[in-house]
Formats: C-alpha cells, sequence, structure tokens
C-alpha cells in the first residue's frame, strides 16, 4: 500500500478556484461538474446508461480538478476526451428532454477545455 501523504486542508486548496491548473481551466472545470450534476439528477428513473454516462463525467471531472493522474500521460487524454465526448453522447441517447440543452452545453464546453488542456499543460503539436 502506498503512502499517501495528505490532509484535507491539502484536498481543500486543490478545489480552489485559483489552484492548479488554473483559473480559467477551473471555471470550465466548475461549469461543466454543475451542468452535468444538474442533469444527472434530471434523468428519468429507466434511463439506467444516461445517468451511469452522467456519473462518470462527474467522476472524470473529480479526477481532472484534484489532479490525481499526471496531467502529461496519456490517461489523462484519455480523461478529457470522455469528459468531452460522453455528454454529448447523452445528448442523443437520453430519454428526458429538458436535460439535453445542460448535456450539450457541457459538452460543447469540454471541447475547448480539452484543446486548451492538451495544448497548454500538455505542449500541443510538437511535444516531445
Amino acid at each position: 500500500m502506498p503512502d499517501v501523504d495528505f490532509t484535507l486542508s491539502d484536498i481543500l486548496a486543490q478545489l480552489s478556484i485559483w489552484s492548479e491548473p488554473g483559473f480559467i481551466f477551473n471555471i470550465f472545470i466548475y461549469t461543466m461538474l454543475l451542468l452535468n450534476m444538474i442533469a444527472f439528477f434530471m434523468q428519468d428513473d429507466k434511463d439506467l446508461p444516461s445517468t451511469l454516462m452522467l456519473g462518470l463525467v462527474l467522476v472524470l471531472l473529480v479526477i481532472s480538478k484534484l489532479a490525481i493522474i499526471d496531467p502529461l500521460s496519456i490517461v489523462s487524454v484519455l480523461i478529457n476526451a470522455g469528459i468531452m465526448t460522453a455528454p454529448l453522447i447523452v445528448t442523443g441517447m437520453s430519454r428526458s428532454k429538458k436535460s439535453k440543452p445542460l448535456t450539450l452545453i457541457a459538452g460543447l464546453l469540454g471541447a475547448p477545455y480539452f484543446f486548451l488542456y492538451w495544448w497548454v499543460l500538455q505542449g500541443g503539436i510538437g511535444a516531445a
């Protein structure tokens, strides 16, 4: 078992809007988190796949915000791609008509977040 040495104050400091990876990225993350959480609770009781996908997006957003995964790893790219694509998939397959605009906006916000994250934090094109 790895020795994890962090406290609650470290986690709260990481959740600050001024923490890493930066103010703009945190605005994107918190906006997408809010939209996906509202859409999550708006899902129909019999629409389990949509609910599970939105739950996955919420988990991916928390992982991204807390920087659990190294930003330079390929797993970070996959997490950000999931943040971008899963709400768009839910938009197409959800039965809840009222949640579709929220998931569409969340997915469309995920695209600039994905590309900004890739360009700024991961080095973009030409990163060796």
